[in-house]
């Protein structure tokens, strides 16, 4: 009974890794002749396991169909493939490496060949397929490359047959006679997938120092995708990178005027290194120029808010503060370009008492305008010429002249004197009771002597003579 377990267990175990060694990769798909990116290869792994890249690698062919065609020097993959999962190799030279008009793609396992794919005018290998179009791809469909294809760049590709088929079941029999009578065969018709699309909602105006909402999605055949990555760029330096799960909204804040170019991308996994769908949008980045152009009075203490730009302006969640209170601008209130709003004090709950410390704050508290009240200057004092003051220092003074600089010299010494006698204040009420509590105090005191030196002893009085 032993040697029997013993042979079982040596039986799985061979078994076993028989299936581990068949777990290999296939090229499943390619891109040569991109419209717009770079070129692409996706590796797919059919097994149930996953798969270490570690020592894997890929060639195509230097001069294709000429007659120095040969294997390019082996280019090493890296990485981990999911079991049934796909890994895109993203080609990112400038010029490209595939050729457009046919080429060799090999796949490796050190020196051990594992799968090739042959398109296009190649002359030392067997053609598996022609080359695609421009913006198409070869994709191994049913076991067998078809060619001009639409990409599914890290997805399964697409299967024969339709699944509209089911749906036609009940016409099997007619379709049948039908081609009982053609001898010629009938259409195979590939289901091609829905295009990935991206979804981005962001107003392309921001204004400095205020945050800007984001909101991003990618859909395929109108449903929302859950598997890979996001990937924002803000053009400004700044990123964010979140897992498909993560739709909600979020804000970014430019610190600077200018156009940015926001790049949302999606990736299908961590592990490949191009998006299967992107969008670019340019986002305008400008100074906040709203004022508070005029304000009310006590009985109705109103702020009139402009907005001094060509763009609108979402007014949301800005402040009005006060001196002693504030106001929280609600929600959707746009102010539109080159326009004026006014908040009527009943509104704000603003007071005149306000005005002294008025200004208009952004969501993030940061203040772009303070309110000064008009204050009346006065005129300035016209310079004297240089021609002028040489003819009034030349000039002597008249007798009437010297009787006004008199008169004037009176008026002064009597402005002086009336200042002096303005100056002149009683005491404060306060002083008055100091004043008789020294009084009374030194008065005390004086008392007290006077006692004390009718009390005190003589100096004769400090012994006694005594008669012998």
């Amino acid at each position: 009974m032993f040697p029997k377990s013993i042979l079982i267990l040596v039986l799985v175990f061979f078994f076993s890794g028989f299936n581990l060694a068949r777990a290999e990769l296939v090229i499943n798909e390619f891109v040569s002749d991109p419209e717009s990116g770079s070129e692409w290869i996706e590796l797919r792994n059919p097994s149930s396991s996953e798969i270490n890249l570690d020592g894997w690698n890929w060639t195509e062919l230097a001069s294709p169909g000429g007659e120095s065609e040969h294997e390019s020097s082996p280019r090493n993959l890296t990485g981990i493939i999911p079991a049934s999962g796909f890994f895109v190799i993203s080609i990112t030279n400038v010029n490209g490496v595939l050729n457009n008009g046919g080429d060799s793609i090999g796949l490796y396992d050190g020196t051990t060949p594992k799968d090739r794919v042959t398109f296009g005018a190649v002359s030392g290998y067997q053609v598996d397929l022609e080359k695609p179009a421009k913006g198409k791809s070869g994709a191994l469909i049913s076991g067998s490359w078809q060619t001009n294809q639409e990409p599914t760049k890290g997805t399964a590709n697409p299967s024969f047959g339709s699944s509209d088929n089911d749906d036609n079941n009940d016409n099997a029999d007619d379709n049948n006679n039908n081609n009982d009578d053609n001898d010629e065969p009938s259409s195979v018709s590939t289901a091609t997938p829905a295009k990935i699309k991206t979804e981005v909602s962001v107003r392309n105006i921001a204004y400095v120092g205020i945050p800007l909402a984001f909101q991003g999605k990618v859909t395929q055949g109108g449903e929302q995708v859950h598997g890979g990555k996001y990937f924002w760029n803000f053009g400004d330096g700044d990123f964010r990178e979140v897992k498909v799960i993560n739709v909600d909204k979020f804000t970014h804040t430019y610190f600077y005027p200018g156009e940015y170019t926001v790049i949302f991308e999606h990736y299908p996994n961590y592990f490949t290194e191009e998006p299967d769908a992107s969008e670019n949008l340019n986002i305008k980045v400008i100074e906040p120029q709203v004022a508070i152009s005029r304000v009310g009075d006590a009985d109705d203490f109103f702020v009139e808010l402009s907005n001094n730009t060509d763009y609108d302006v979402d007014m949301s969640g800005w402040f009005l503060l006060g001196n002693i209170k504030s106001f929280t601008i609600p929600k959707n209130t746009f102010l539109t370009k080159n326009k004026k709003i006014v908040i009527p004090g009943r509104t704000s709950g603003l007071m005149l008492s306000d005005l002294p410390a008025l200004k208009l704050a952004t969501p993030s508290r940061e203040i772009v305008f303070e309110y000064f009240p008009n204050v009346p200057t006065s005129t300035p004092q016209k310079p004297v010429s240089s021609k002028n003051a040489k003819n009034l220092e030349a000039e002597p003074p008249s007798e009437d002249n010297i009787s006004n600089l008199e008169n004037l010299g009176a008026n002064v010494a009597n402005a002086g004197v009336l200042g002096e006698e303005n100056t002149r204040t009683s005491p404060p009420s306060f002083t008055w009771p100091i004043i008789f509590l020294g009084f009374v105090g030194v008065s005390a005191y004086a008392v007290y002597a006077i006692r004390h030196k009718k009390l005190a002893p003589g100096a004769g009085n400090d012994f006694e003579l005594l008669d012998e």
